[in-house]
């Protein structure tokens, strides 16, 4: 009861004079709401740098394997300088210290089939669907079904893709069409039908200008 007298004579104080407390109290709110609008803006600022650097590397580290002997990793060599057949297995970044989990994704050149007889180029990002839901970094406004409920849309068949909503708004295809596509790899080069099962608007790592179909990564190899 004692804790309230102080309140109770401040309040009783300003009410008398008010005039003079009037300033003050403006000033105090407005620094308040400066601060408080600052702190939201940096936090801001903070989980946005976060997102984009996130969502250009899709996960905590984005690496290409080099295989023993190899000196730097420079994308320009050949890939007859370079042993591309050389890939260590997900057991193997699992005994890394830190490493939680590990998955494989491959990206590839491919043809994609458009209106008519028109083809646009893009590229076919082959993701292992069990391991690529554990390690990848993925926000719940990027489609409208969570990532492992599109991975699932993947396992119900090996030739299921997911395709973004520009492509299906360009080419006025829907869920479930099917699409031939040619993916490349150095001069291997495969056409095979495809089956569209789930939709995204976004996808870590790939961009609104480089159309992007993901796919089973094993059924490619």
């Amino acid at each position: 009861w004692v804790r309230w007298i102080p309140l109770h004579l401040s309040l009783r104080q300003i009410s008398r004079a008010g005039q003079y407390a009037v300033t003050p109290l403006l000033l105090i709110v407005v620094v308040l709401a400066l601060g408080i609008y600052t702190a939201s803006l940096a936090a801001s600022l903070d989980q946005w740098l976060l997102d984009r650097i996130y969502y250009n590397v899709g996960s905590d580290a984005s690496f290409l394997p080099m295989p023993p002997g190899s000196e730097g990793g420079d994308s320009s060599s050949s890939s007859e300088a370079i042993d591309v057949s050389w890939v260590p297995t997900q057991a193997e970044f699992g005994e890394l210290p830190g490493v939680v989990s590990a998955g494989r994704v491959g990206r590839y050149p491919a043809t994609i089939p458009s209106e008519g007889d028109k083809e646009l180029r893009g590229h076919f990002l082959g993701v292992d669907r069990a391991d690529f839901a554990r390690v990848a970094w993925f926000r719940k406004d990027f489609a409208n079904d969570s990532l492992g409920a599109l991975m699932n849309l993947l396992a119900y068949d090996d030739a299921n893709v997911l395709v973004p909503q520009q492509y299906l708004d360009l080419t006025k295809r829907r869920v479930g069409d099917k699409i031939q596509l040619q993916i490349t790899y150095d001069e291997i080069s495969v056409r095979e039908e495809f089956k569209i099962a789930g939709v995204y608007e976004y996808f870590p790592s790939v961009y609104e200008d480089d159309l992007t179909i993901v796919g089973n990564l094993d059924y490619l190899f």
